[in-house]
């Protein structure tokens, strides 16, 4: 083959390697979200299916093993665990239900999965989540770097409402994420407040990423789409259960820096999401309120046993955690 030839044979192979180098992933921190081939989106969706619906024991088995590997074995039915019959049906919906939402779905092997507290998240959760889906354009590790879980009761009173709405806008202002839930009441409130204040808030759901629970903060999830991030660890379409509602309280107490308990009663999901920051050394700061309120019991508890740290601003939690 003549030189100038040979020369015009390689050059393409030159010219991908060339654009491939060009299409690096963005480093971590970036703020930048990056895409999914079609192909791994579906292997992701049908491992997290199949982990989702499957037992306490198989997930601690299977969900350390790489996505393709286990989407593969799944296909060819040698999981030893059983699979519905129209997972790969199923699988193929939440992918076309995730483009639609402009949402994704993130697992072990991606970078933007919570690296700085993967011990935690393992530990909080056992097990861990395989997947987690995500909508929203901020990045998740890089919110929860700052993150402040703020919980408390659904049916907060006047000085309950104004605490959290105060404290929630001065720890957005000082620079950290607020954490919430999506009930009504103090976590609600937390969410308003630091939209209001122009921060970033991640929404923790016990339901899939298009589900509003409850319906009547349909409104507020889509704003808290559009300027932080919606988190789940089901699929899109799943309905709020007992047990999801359980697993939240544990994924808010992993994804933060700290856990704050404004206004609630001993047995409920705040006093879960504090004990599951306290078991596993999360730093818990708790606000005190009238003696005479059954709503301060649970952070009256938790201050006397000293299990949390009194707190009446957000500028005390932003010099505890400096």
């Amino acid at each position: 083959m003549p030189p100038l030839a040979a020369r015009a044979h390689r050059a393409p192979g030159r010219l991908r390697k060339r654009r491939a180098r060009h299409r690096r992933r963005p480093r971590r921190g970036t703020g930048l979200v990056t895409r999914t081939s079609t192909c791994d989106l579906l292997d992701r969706a049908l491992v997290a299916r199949a982990l989702t619906t499957s037992d306490h024991r198989t997930r601690l088995l299977w969900q350390s093993r790489p996505t393709s590997e286990i989407a593969d074995r799944i296909r060819r039915g040698h999981t030893g665990f059983p699979t519905p019959s129209d997972l790969g049906d199923l699988a193929r919906r939440d992918v076309d239900r995730l483009n639609e939402l402009d949402a994704r779905l993130i697992t072990r092997d991606d970078d933007e999965w919570p690296r700085p507290q993967p011990t935690r998240l393992n530990r909080t959760m056992q097990p861990g989540p395989f997947a987690l889906y995500l909508r929203g354009t901020a990045r998740l590790d890089t919110l929860i770097e700052r993150a402040i879980t703020v919980t408390g009761s659904r049916a907060a009173t006047g000085y309950g409402r104004a605490v959290t709405d105060r404290i929630a806008a001065e720890l957005t202002t000082l620079g950290w994420n607020v954490v919430a839930g999506s009930a009504y009441g103090v976590a609600a409130i937390a969410h308003k407040a630091a939209l209001a204040a122009h921060g970033h808030p991640v929404a923790v759901l016990a339901a899939g990423i298009d589900v509003a629970h409850p319906p009547g903060h349909s409104g507020l999830l889509a704003t808290i789409a559009t300027s932080g991030l919606l988190v789940s660890e089901y699929p899109p379409g799943t309905s709020v259960t007992r047990a999801r509602r359980r697993a939240q309280t544990r994924l808010l107490a992993a994804l933060s820096r700290a856990v704050l308990i404004i206004e609630s009663t001993p047995g409920g999901e705040p006093a879960a999401i504090a004990a599951h920051a306290v078991r596993h050394r999360v730093p818990v700061f708790a606000v005190p309120g009238p003696v005479t309120s059954a709503t301060t019991a649970l952070p009256h508890e938790l201050i006397a046993t000293g299990r949390a740290r009194l707190i009446t601003s957000g500028h005390d939690i932003h010099h505890f955690m400096s």
